[in-house]
């Protein structure tokens, strides 16, 4: 009892002065109390101590007046007695910030059950009281369980309050956001481009749909692009909003406004565009540290995102803008780099460590020498940032790829969610719904269903004139009627149409100058054929509304993605791109690379031929794919939700509190059956050399698996039979348990070939030289976790350098230790308090300090270091020492 004092949990509660709230927060602190914690409630101020001694609004007003001088005091006693967390009422919204100062965290006491408070929140959310004529009219609370009706005279509004009790109640509700275990706060950081804002944006309002707190960051230029994105959010009460930097385009010699990379136009531009981009960093330190969210998403071009959210102690996930299929395809070619060794661009090869048989030429990738150093250092950051983040987000739905969500998530080790269409996730809200009829849906009205092809090569795609050229005339010679956007200006002197082209297609086609609304021209029910650039968003939008495709990439992942839909799907086909960088600036042949014929038969081909019918059945059965998976229940709605709540876990969870407190084990979460085996949890468990340490690990690996989990145990050759047998009837059972196998370094340190099981060890010099074998492990166990990308590293206590290999891959490393509890406690007394150290003789009897129970032991009884003569397990024991009682993530 005696040592109790200095490790108990101790809160403080600061109710407000009125026995409404007073009583149930006394209760509630004994409560505590009754269970081992140190509470206090913190002293009412002097004089009018309560507020049933107010009795005019006057009066309220300065009772609300001095509860907001309190605060110094309260800053003063938390300074003294530094409890470890402070439950204070939410009439206090000054007291969260007041918590963050002395980084414990702040809990509301509300004094209202759940029925009020989701009634309240409703209530201030949306509004809907305040649109009434009068008084008495009745409404229906809003995103409600059920029906409560309710007039604006039973309602605390506003105007009948003071204005301090109005500000006061106004400051309570945005304390309650930002207090302990409330309302999520994502920042979302997009690339200044809209192939790359505009599905981001879409995610910011997904997540606020799901009662996320969604910022995102613009630049001026941009900012209004945003704000008309977000409108139908907005009205409908979702919490997304934008927070505005500069864009430092003069700094870096780019001209006034230049902040899309839409408007580069050259490589040296795009050089400066990137290097504007690096000088963000401090801008976006500067949000963090004054707003805290919970979590950054930010873009994959911003490589140096994920040390800024180290630095605030926020994960970074990462948007790519890519789905599974090329994520999976970009990242094999990086790892093993099979066009390098090839004789020429027109030369073939094969994806190499791919679910499927993909070929592709050098010509078709965006290999360095077509690069700047510029990008070519920024893609190789991105890739080492994404060692190191939290997670990726992927605007994608499983059933679309699921082979290579698995692939990406199990064989790379990458801790994905797939989230999407966000499209069609916010298709209820979309903003181009409500714009008023383009003019080329009116003209679509007039056509037969599935007859007119839709031609658009997205914002940073702009082929030259004699490219265009090719593809009016091989539209005129298909028949076929068709809408086409083009980014050019009308003008008398069009050399990129064929003379008297538009008078000839005057009600077959339709040329469009600059922006369309894409989404709505795709789910026309005229539309038969969409010939695409195959950036990803546009893809998904093709998928989404159903629509088979003509397939013509041009940078970025788009061969990757024209495989995807030609060869994995099979809804479309490809026009006949070879030249990786066509219709950019990076385009060094500046000619037509597709000519009208291969255009004309691609189009017929799509819309006319007897393959057609059955690209047709099959984009419509992913259509409806699409539509379920975002719908309550579906594979993206699931996976979003996993993600906010482990979001929320983390924002909730109390890490190094000044006792090193370790939070009790939350229950395990069981997810939708659809969603278990591409999100399953890979952990490696990393036993010692000695029957007594593998087989309890071994039969831990088991028992991990039996839950779910996909188990990988690590093993030496000698050993690795035993491992075998052991896991075989978990095997037979289905459950995913394995064996990866590494070279014990027998030789290198002088023991005797085949001696890799400690119990072989028979002298002190040769269990020295089994110790330093055991070090030798370490590039090995760095290899394989790079190749495997495990989420967690359960290695044994005496592996103490596995702690450090697991932070270099950003995943937690367990201890085993082998020993119970009491060991445990006892071992660490004894090395901590050092009882024998004093004793005069082995035999003399000393009592374990701090410990639960008495227990007396003789130095005789104990490991101690100078019975040790080897410096190398002096040297590993006191390692072990350290690691256990320190760095380690759990034991």
């Amino acid at each position: 009892m005696e040592t109790k004092s200095h490790k108990q949990l101790h809160i403080f509660f600061f109710s407000y002065m009125v026995q409404g709230h007073l009583i149930p927060l006394i209760n509630i602190a004994r409560l505590f109390a009754s269970r081992g914690f140190s509470t206090e409630e913190v002293g009412l101020p002097q004089g009018c101590k309560n507020c049933n001694l107010v009795t005019t609004w006057e009066m309220n007003r300065k009772f609300v007046n001095a509860t907001f001088l309190l605060q110094p005091q309260i800053k003063q006693i938390l300074d003294k007695h530094r409890p470890h967390c402070h439950v204070a009422d939410t009439f206090f919204p000054w007291a969260t910030d007041v918590a963050a100062k002395f980084d414990i965290p702040m809990i509301l006491f509300h004094g209202i059950g759940f029925f009020a408070l989701c009634a309240s929140l409703s209530v201030v959310l949306y509004e809907l009281h305040a649109k009434l004529s009068s008084d008495s009219e009745v409404f229906t609370i809003p995103n409600f369980p059920m029906e409560i009706k309710l007039t604006r005279s039973q309602m605390p509004t506003f105007p009948k309050q003071s204005s301090k009790f109005t500000m006061l109640f106004k400051k309570a509700m945005a304390g309650g956001e930002t207090s302990y275990g409330f309302i999520l706060h994502i920042f979302f950081f997009p690339y200044m481009v809209q192939g790359h804002f505009v599905p981001l944006i879409n995610i910011a309002r997904l997540f606020a749909s799901r009662g996320v707190k969604s910022t995102l960051i613009a630049t001026p230029l941009n900012e209004p692009l945003f704000s008309k994105a977000i409108q139908s959010s907005k009205k409908l009460g979702f919490d997304v909003d934008i927070l505005v930097i500069k864009f430092p385009a003069e700094e870096v010699g780019l001209p006034q406004g230049c902040e899309n990379a839409s408007l580069v136009t050259t490589t040296e531009m795009n050089e400066k565009f990137i290097k504007a981009t690096f000088l963000l960093q401090p801008q976006i330190e500067q949000i963090l540290d004054k707003h805290r969210p919970h979590c950054l998403v930010a873009d994959t071009f911003f490589p140096w995102a994920t040390e800024v959210a180290a630095k605030f102690d926020i994960p970074r996930i990462i948007f790519h803008g890519m789905g599974f299929f090329a994520l999976c395809a970009s990242r094999s070619v990086a790892l093993y780099e099979p066009h390098a060794k090839l004789s020429s661009d027109s030369e073939v090869f094969t994806i190499p460590n791919f679910p499927v048989e993909i070929k592709l030429t050098r010509s078709q990738m965006p290999t360095v020498p077509k690069q700047s150093p510029e990008i070519t250092k920024l893609l190789k950051e991105a890739r080492e940032s994404g060692e190191t983040s939290y997670g990726f987000i992927v605007n994608s739905f499983y059933e679309l790829e699921p082979a290579f969500a698995d692939h990406y998530r199990t064989v790379f080790g990458r801790k994905a969610w797939h989230i999407g269409p966000v499209s069609s996730a916010n298709k209820a809200a979309d903003d181009e719904a409500t714009l008023h009829q383009h003019e080329c849906l009116n003209w679509l009205n007039s056509k037969k269903p599935n007859s007119v092809v839709y031609i658009c090569f997205g914002s940073m795609t702009n082929f030259i004139d004699s490219q265009l050229l090719e593809i009016a005339a091989g539209l005129e010679a298909s028949g076929q009627e068709f809408i086409w956007v083009v980014k050019r200006e009308k003008n008398d002197k069009e050399e990129w149409l064929p003379e008297g082209f538009e008078e000839r297609m005057e009600g077959k086609g339709l040329i469009i100058r600059g922006w369309a609304p894409q989404v709505l021209i795709l789910e026309h029910e005229a539309i038969g054929a969409f010939v695409t650039h195959c950036g990803w968003n546009s893809i998904l939008e093709g998928v989404s509304a159903g629509v088979p495709m003509i397939t013509w990439p041009a940078s970025a992942e788009q061969f990757y993605n024209e495989k995807l839909v030609t060869e994995v799907l099979k809804t479309g086909v490809a026009v006949g791109a070879k030249q990786w960088g066509a219709g950019t600036f990076l385009d060094v042949k500046k000619e037509a690379s597709v000519k009208r014929e291969a255009i004309e038969k691609a189009v017929n081909q799509v819309i006319a031929s007897e393959e057609a019918e059955g690209m047709k059945g099959r984009a419509r059965v992913l259509r409806e794919m699409a539509m379920s998976a975002v719908e309550e229940g579906g594979s993206s709605f699931s996976d979003l939700t996993s993600l906010i709540q482990e979001l929320g876990g983390i924002k909730t969870t109390v890490i190094s509190t000044p006792l090193n407190l370790s939070p009790s084990p939350k229950p395990m979460m069981t997810l939708p059956m659809e969603t278990k085996s591409h999100m399953q949890l890979h952990i490696f468990f990393f036993p010692y050399m000695i029957q007594g340490h593998f087989i309890p690990l071994i039969n831990m690996a088991k028992l991990f698996a039996s839950r779910g989990v996909k188990s990988t145990l690590i093993t030496t050759p000698l050993n690795a039979p035993l491992f075998s047998k052991a896991i075989q009837s978990s095997k037979k059972l289905g459950f995913d348990v394995d064996i990866l196998v590494i070279k014990f370094p027998t030789e290198e340190v002088g023991l005797p070939q085949g001696c890799e099981n400690a119990n072989l060890a028979t002298t002190r010099e040769m269990n020295e030289k089994f110790i330093k074998a055991t070090f030798l492990l370490q590039p090995q166990i760095e290899q394989i976790l790079y190749e495997h990308r495990p989420h967690c590293l359960v290695a044994d206590n005496f592996f103490p350098w596995a702690t450090d290999v697991a932070a270099k891959f950003g995943i937690p490393r367990i201890i085993f230790q082998g020993l119970g509890f009491f060991a445990l406690c006892a071992f660490h007394s004894v090395a901590l308090y050092e009882p024998h150290a004093k004793l005069s003789s082995d035999s003399e009897v000393f009592t374990i300090p701090s410990f639960p129970v008495e227990i007396k032991l003789t130095r005789s009884q104990i490991p101690n270091f100078p019975k040790q003569i080897s410096m190398n397990l002096n040297r590993l024991l006191q390692t072990i020492t350290g690691q256990c009682w320190g760095g380690r993530h759990g034991i």
